[in-house]
């Protein structure tokens, strides 16, 4: 879970889920822990500190910049080291609350993974009505559900 995710948040959470269990695992995503050592620091550095007030990495990126170390981090984290963490390698399914901009609002009506679990879904987003859509994002998803036709997108 993400740093600014506070206690009584992460509690409000166990108390409305009962159908599954709740695990929560800090991650370490300090410019210090996010690059492996195979990484040219200086040259991450110097790609993206412009994107960051004073160049600080640890500080969100600015907005109408290209996209900060953070939000790469987050890219890199889930596209690949979150899939092969021993934690997820034993559950069926996770879900995904960033704790700066994703909020559980209200109790949801369904047990999440049982409606998704009954339809046969591998991945599913909240669609959000006011964000703008991604014609890439649909074509990289058309692209990889033609190429795992057994999967349901």
């Amino acid at each position: 879970h993400h740093e600014d995710f506070t206690e009584g948040q992460r509690q409000r959470v166990d108390t409305q889920v009962r159908s599954s269990a709740v695990v929560w695992q800090r991650v370490n995503f300090s410019v210090e822990a996010a690059l492996p050592g195979y990484y040219d620091r200086e040259a991450v550095v110097r790609d993206v500190s412009s994107s960051h007030r004073g160049g600080n990495l640890s500080s969100p990126s600015m907005r109408g910049t290209f996209h900060g170390f953070g939000y790469r981090t987050m890219c890199r984290f889930y596209a690949a080291l979150v899939i092969f963490s021993p934690l997820l390698l034993q559950v069926d399914w996770y879900l995904r609350v960033d704790g700066g901009d994703s909020r559980l609002t209200s109790a949801w009506p369904q047990d999440i993974f049982s409606y998704l679990q009954a339809r046969q879904y591998a991945y599913a987003y909240e669609d959000i009505a006011t964000a703008s859509r991604s014609t890439r994002l649909d074509g990289a998803l058309r692209s990889f559900e033609e190429a795992h036709p057994k999967l349901k997108v």
